[in-house]
């Protein structure tokens, strides 16, 4: 956790925002089926391709809910990010980068046919021209993700993995913060076991 701060802070050139990120990445993941880990990585990796502060949050959440949604965990989330990232990287449209959406669940040719008020066909070709940029295709992407809204909580709340999940980022953030990693290997054992019993 320190060295995510560390690296936030170099993003937004603020401790206070660092800070204020990292609380804000806790809740998300202590409420939701991905781990912290997960989400700093995935967080990060949005806002090296031009994320803001003000937008990187809002669009974890829309991107969770799709991975969940999917049935996917923290890898789901991971790969819609890169497919995005990649997106708004080019400046254009790539096939390669729409398919890698559709194979993780998304329909992003039906949400940004919908957003421009085209056919399939019509943007699949409008795709292949180079005529919608990356950042419009992305925004027209995300909102269609509100259809996948509170996903996250029927994953969380409805399957061992997320109950599981859910139960190691309170170890983490809760314990390992306040008592350290010595005490925190001790307990580690047991939170094995109850996880053991859990999947039985």
């Amino acid at each position: 956790m320190e060295t995510a701060s560390i690296g936030f802070e170099t993003m937004l050139k603020s401790n206070l925002a660092s800070q204020r990120m990292m609380n804000e990445i806790k809740s998300f993941a202590k409420t939701t089926p991905f781990d912290t880990t997960g989400v700093v990585t995935a967080v990060q990796q949005m806002m090296r391709a031009g994320w803001t502060e003000d937008t990187v949050m809002r669009d974890i959440e829309r991107i969770g809910n799709a991975a969940a949604a999917a049935g996917q965990g923290t890898a789901g989330v991971q790969g819609i990010v890169t497919a995005l990232q990649q997106m708004k990287m080019s400046g254009r449209v790539y096939a390669q980068d729409m398919f890698q959406l559709t194979n993780r669940g998304v329909e992003a040719w039906q949400f940004l046919a919908d957003g421009l008020g085209k056919t399939l066909p019509e943007v699949r070709k409008m795709a292949e021209e180079g005529e919608i940029t990356a950042d419009e295709a992305i925004n027209h992407i995300l909102n269609g993700m509100t259809k996948y809204d509170g996903m996250m909580d029927k994953m969380s709340n409805r399957t061992v993995g997320g109950i599981l999940s859910n139960l190691k980022d309170t170890f983490d953030i809760s314990f390992i913060e306040k008592w350290g990693k010595g005490l925190a290997e001790g307990a580690t054992q047991g939170l094995g076991k109850f996880a053991d019993w859990l999947e039985k």
